[in-house]
């Protein structure tokens, strides 16, 4: 039962775009960020302007390498978060207007 435990974490860390072995040193504000920024660029490319795709697939590539992710302060989250909840107003008026 662990090992199976442990291995539907895993896939869904990998599936989140995560990386399982810098899960536990990476601060939790960044894990959130990163996860944030893999499913707008997943879920909702298109509602994205260029500019807040760059920025979300800049911070990707911070994210990917371990030198980086290391020197990134948990502050780093904030425009990644800021773009989320523009994205949650944008989409709250669209379903709105739907009613």
């Amino acid at each position: 039962m662990y090992n199976r435990a442990d291995n539907q974490t895993n896939q869904w860390i990998c599936e989140n775009g995560m990386d399982t072995k810098s899960f536990n040193k990476t601060h939790p504000k960044l894990l959130k960020a990163q996860l944030t920024a893999n499913k707008l660029l997943k879920n909702h490319y298109q509602l994205l302007t260029s500019t807040q795709v760059s920025i979300l697939k800049h911070f990707l590539k911070l994210m990917v390498h371990n030198n980086t992710r290391t020197n990134l302060k948990p502050e780093a989250s904030i425009p990644i978060l800021n773009i989320s909840t523009q994205l949650n107003r944008k989409l709250f008026t669209l379903a709105k207007l739907l009613k």
